[in-house]
């Protein structure tokens, strides 16, 4: 049977082209990244996960700083970054951001951002590695993508807080 031709026109692409609007354009990515840090067991695995995924996004290298017991047993990912300036800049970046919880006058350094503190011990700092860039600081363009974050501060929270138990268990 054939079927009747109708003088319906194709629907116009959405404006600004054919490209769908950038949060879409993230989804596959952060889908992926979501996928890779579930598999990661460590928060060294995650930590390497999320900070390729921030590298691949804009080119920038960061650090984290990473602890189940703040201020002790802080670890700062990648390796060649777990030096006592990098510990010493995410604890200022601690410090300062639960001062500004208190006080809105006072805020973190501009370059770092702090992505998990739960005041109970656990905590995770994003830096990038050349402390002169100030990419991180709120409302500056080409600012990390928020839901790659969110991702990854999620999970390395898990993580924090698997480790924070095994220690735990194991002084039992």
């Amino acid at each position: 049977m054939h079927e009747p031709q109708t003088d319906k026109q194709p629907a116009p692409p959405p404006a600004g082209g054919d490209r769908a609007p950038a949060s879409t354009d993230r989804a596959p990515a952060q889908a992926a990244l979501a996928r890779e840090l579930l598999q990661a067991s460590s928060v060294e695995q995650a930590a390497q996960v999320l900070l390729a995924a921030l590298h691949a996004d804009d080119g920038r290298s960061y650090a984290l700083a990473c602890a189940s017991d703040w201020p002790h047993d802080v670890r700062c990912y990648p390796a060649h970054c777990d030096t006592t300036a990098c510990q010493a800049l995410a604890a200022r970046a601690i410090e300062a951001d639960r001062a500004a919880a208190a006080d809105a006058s006072a805020a973190p350094p501009a370059m770092v951002r702090v992505l998990c503190d739960d005041r109970d011990g656990m905590a995770v700092v994003l830096m990038p590695v050349d402390p002169g860039d100030v990419s991180l600081a709120p409302g500056v363009a080409g600012e990390p993508p928020a839901g790659l974050l969110e991702l990854g501060s999620r999970r390395l929270s898990e993580l924090l807080a698997t480790r924070r138990m095994r220690t735990s268990v194991e002084q039992l």
